[in-house]
């Protein structure tokens, strides 16, 4: 068996969590989110980080599937888009996405807490690279969306708010404009509303981080070699270089981790013949062994450059991960609006780019959320036949007119 590779971004979950960084410049956006503040941010304690893994894990293994393509997700692009959408959750749908995110049982407050600490944390934007994340919701403008809901949003997760006319070009324009230029146009488009889209509200997660490697590759050593895919052997441009590196050799893969700049690494996973990296992804604990278990070696490196984007639709891979409810006509976000919602999609699309210089990438995460369609309700006969009074005010009970019709064919 030809032995294929496996490539995981770790956002800063091993190390950049655990110390205070600098307060990121923001970029030049068409609707800015609110600046971060510049208090020293919580560090995201042991437990929350393990259960973040975990659920990079899970949810990596659902989405991958048995795929023969090049994949790239962003799990906590995710986390933070379903952070914000469970803000307006309660019941039975809150659970199940708190549970999906491998939070069950927690408060709201808890995560949110953690999701503000977390975005603190991965923020930093110098000289040693940049790593960058907005939030944003844009409601369409006839919707009556909960100011709470979208205060709290802007709040703690400093996200941008614009109530547009959804559905209309320049909106739709608009809202890709967010994401290409919170994402450095590496993803463009990626807000696409089908002609009979219903969304009344639309949740935003954008991530792009720029990392150059601590010890560059030198372009004179790269050359082209042979990478064994399942459906045979191309060739392609391998680096090389030899330097320290985290590096484990276990029973079904080996592994070895190349430092970034800002305390970011990015580990590689060589499943060993005869497995394949979702074979690995479905092993319990498989990335706690990679964080606890890797040692400082001398290692000879010869890695590929790839460049390359995904794109994937997730709400069967949220169902299956137990966020049901939240798709249903029954779902319950009474802290959105009075009016009954449901999330109609969950789509992520994203960017990668490794070369001699380091790595960069981006992703999007998008939630929509529709109307629920109300089950048919009892149909009254109301007819004005008789003399009648009629008010015309606002939406806040302000009488501008006040009549009574005794004859409506009289002048």
């Amino acid at each position: 068996m030809k032995k294929t590779l496996i490539l995981l971004i770790l956002l800063g979950l091993l190390v950049g969590c655990t110390t205070a960084v600098p307060e990121p410049e923001p970029e030049p956006v068409p609707l800015p989110p609110q600046t971060p503040s510049e208090e020293p941010a919580e560090p995201v304690n042991e437990e929350h980080l393990n259960a973040l893994r975990q659920f990079a894990q899970r949810s990596a293994s659902e989405i991958f599937g048995d795929s023969l393509k090049n994949e790239n997700y962003s799990p906590i692009s995710l986390q933070i888009a379903l952070s914000m959408l469970v803000q307006g959750a309660d019941g039975q749908t809150k659970d199940e996405i708190l549970e999906t995110m491998g939070l069950t049982g927690a408060d709201v407050d808890d995560v949110t807490s953690l999701m503000k600490s977390l975005i603190a944390n991965l923020a930093v934007n110098d000289e040693e690279g940049k790593v960058l994340l907005a939030n944003a919701l844009f409601s369409e403008e006839s919707f009556p969306m909960k100011e709470s809901f979208a205060e709290r949003l802007r709040q703690d997760f400093h996200a941008m708010s614009e109530s547009l006319p959804l559905k209309e070009k320049s909106s739709v324009e608009r809202i890709n404009a967010f994401i290409e230029q919170n994402t450095a146009d590496k993803i463009k488009d990626a807000y696409a509303p089908s002609e009979d889209s219903e969304a009344v509200l639309v949740l935003i997660n954008t991530l792009y981080a720029n990392l150059p490697w601590i010890s560059k590759f030198s372009e004179d050593a790269t050359e082209s070699s042979v990478f064994h895919t399942l459906n045979g052997d191309v060739q392609a441009p391998f680096m090389h270089q030899q330097t320290g590196s985290s590096y484990l050799k276990a029973d079904t893969f080996e592994a070895a981790s190349l430092r970034l700049g800002n305390h970011y690494k990015m580990t590689f996973v060589l499943p060993s013949e005869g497995m394949t990296p979702q074979d690995l992804l479905k092993k319990e604990g498989f990335l706690e062994t990679l964080k606890k278990d890797m040692n400082y070696s001398e290692v000879k490196w010869s890695l590929p450059k790839f460049t390359y984007s995904a794109s994937m639709d997730l709400v069967d891979r949220l169902k299956s991960l137990g966020m049901e409810k939240a798709f249903r006509d029954d779902a319950e976000f009474p802290g959105i609006s009075e009016i009954p919602t449901l999330v109609s999609g969950v789509i992520q699309k994203s960017f990668i780019d490794l070369n001699e210089e380091g790595v960069e990438a981006a992703a999007v995460t998008i939630i929509s959320v529709d109307p629920t369609a109300a089950p048919p309700a009892e149909v009254i006969d109301f007819t004005l036949d008789r003399p009648f009074l009629y008010l015309l005010e606002s939406h806040d009970g302000v009488v501008l007119f006040i009549g009574i019709v005794q004859d409506p064919t009289a002048m």
